[in-house]
């Protein structure tokens, strides 16, 4: 594999095929065509997988299901205009980048620079400003305003009406909408989707919500955890919910410890706060509705509760956590 990735392209149409070949070699990219890549016995990784999605050997929408799973892998798809909201679906549901032709070799070098799994990892408020600046406003802006009755400020931009005052992070409003949203899409699609609540339980003689520095913080430190299709909150004063879709409770329970030691140094520094933990999933039995999942995760995150103690400031509790 080249020393700059390696990109792998699933395209029927030569032209583009050609295209982002030229751009790849700009990038110092080793360029693979799918049928030389799938063929062996398993995936190469780290890598950058970019497909057309009216390609159908196999078929696009297969090929990008299997892989999001994969880690190391990270994909771009290429769509048709004609197919517009269905190829921004896939790439919502999948975690990939969408682009659009007429595609300039210009562009596609840029895009393949920013997707390189490669590419180093940018800070916890590099993420933090990307959240804000990479909304999706033309899949979800009429969606979000029909589900958010109380934005009527004129004059105020979307991505702002969508962002708690005092942290920055997507409020409790937004967070319900797409909550509902992603649980409607696991039923239907029987994609796994996991809600992790963090709940912050406050010192002895603290009156008040946490500090938003011990929020962000602690998001800051989330977020070098999680993908671009996951999407982090403030819930109410006290809590942050974490929706991953794709996500297996085993593995949102293995990324929370990661984040643990780090977590307690967060909460001593604040003055010895504690942050029970809740995981729920869906699909499962008794979720029908973003409120379930909810409802469980904060279920999960009491019973943790009352065992935090002493050095205990953070625990863990719900499916995958092994408790």
């Amino acid at each position: 594999m080249a020393e700059g990735g390696l990109l792998v392209l699933g395209m029927a149409d030569a032209a583009l095929f050609d295209l982002f070949a030229r751009a790849a070699r700009e990038e110092g990219l080793e360029v693979r065509s799918w049928e030389e890549t799938h063929g062996a016995p398993s995936f190469p990784s780290p890598c950058l997988v970019a497909l057309e999605t009216r390609w159908n050997r196999p078929n696009a929408y297969e090929a990008a299901l299997s892989l999001k799973a994969q880690a190391g892998v990270r994909i771009l798809l290429v769509g048709d205009p004609a197919f517009r909201e269905e190829a921004l679906e896939l790439g919502a549901f999948t975690g990939a980048r969408v682009l659009f032709p007429p595609i300039r070799v210009e562009e596609a070098a840029s895009v393949l620079r920013e997707e390189n799994p490669l590419r180093k990892r940018p800070s916890p408020e590099k993420l933090l400003r990307e959240r804000e600046a990479n909304l999706d406003q033309e899949v979800f802006s009429r969606k979000v305003l029909q589900g958010l009755a109380g934005w009527e400020e004129p004059g105020e931009s979307l991505v702002q009406s969508l962002l708690d005052g005092e942290t920055g992070l997507f409020h409790q409003g937004f967070m319900k909408f797409r909550m509902e949203e992603e649980v409607k899409r696991a039923r239907r699609f029987h994609q796994v989707l996991t809600l992790v609540l963090v709940h912050f339980e406050p010192p002895s003689g603290w009156s008040g919500p946490p500090p938003a520095e011990l929020l962000l913080s602690l998001s800051g430190r989330l977020l070098t955890e999680t993908r671009d299709i996951d999407l982090l909150g403030r819930w109410g004063e006290d809590s942050l919910a974490l929706l991953l879709p794709g996500t297996p409770p085993e593995g949102a329970a293995a990324m929370m410890r990661r984040v643990f030691p780090d977590a307690r140094e967060i909460l001593l520094r604040a003055g010895g706060w504690k942050a029970p933990v809740g995981i729920a999933h869906a699909p499962a039995e008794g979720i029908e509705r973003g409120r379930d999942l909810l409802a469980r995760a904060l279920l999960a995150a009491e019973e943790v509760r009352s065992s935090l103690g002493g050095e205990d400031l953070v625990g863990l509790s719900g499916p995958g956590a092994g408790s």
